[in-house]
């Protein structure tokens, strides 16, 4: 018996690609592959529901999530949108990074562009499984002192010595001489350095 009718039970969701297995206590119960690749969405909600019997109370807990590579030669976008830091329209981060992303994303699915783009609005993504699988970090944000890299110095240069590369938009181009600049020139090969 699969279920377990008095206690937890373990159900595993794993989503690579175009397949999704599904599995109860170990036991895998179905496998999905989906072949129509113009239909296909690489992310989304995830929604956990059941549907009959009568009201009863469902309970969820330990609910873990765990990033796999990404398949068929995709490349993993990273955006990051620095705070809002000027008047209404101007200078809007998180609003020009999800607009990219978007386009990005709509050429994925559209005209088979292998990549993936995620934003993070609002600084430095707060989430620490953010950048796995990363091949590319675009920062669009403030520049010199308050550049969100300044304070990221580390967890930056990790990620460079992994391929990962970086795209700095606008501002973003500008931080502070010395080690974050630095840091800049070995990330990119240069900075703007205000005077």
């Amino acid at each position: 018996k699969a279920v377990n009718i008095d206690d937890w039970n373990e159900y595993s969701i794993k989503a690579q690609g175009h397949v999704i297995t599904l599995s109860l206590n170990g036991k895998q119960t179905i496998q999905i592959i989906d072949e129509d690749p113009a239909g296909l969405d690489l992310s989304g909600l995830l929604a956990l529901q059941l549907h009959s019997g009568p009201p009863m109370k469902i309970e969820w807990k330990n609910i873990r999530l765990k990033r796999f590579p990404l398949t068929e030669g995709r490349k993993k976008i990273v955006f990051v949108a620095g705070s809002p830091s000027h008047g209404y329209f101007s200078h809007e981060h998180n609003a020009g990074c999800l607009l990219l992303a978007d386009k990005l994303n709509t050429a994925a699915k559209n005209d088979g562009l292998p990549v993936i783009a995620a934003v993070y609005t609002n600084g430095w993504p707060k989430d620490p499984t953010a950048m796995d699988n990363a091949d590319c970090v675009v920062s669009y944000c403030d520049g010199g002192g308050r550049h969100y890299l300044n304070d990221r110095l580390a967890d930056f240069d990790r990620l460079a010595q992994q391929g990962v590369g970086l795209v700095c938009i606008h501002y973003a181009v500008e931080t502070t001489a010395g080690e974050c600049g630095d840091h800049f020139l070995k990330w990119m090969g240069g900075f703007f350095e205000p005077h």
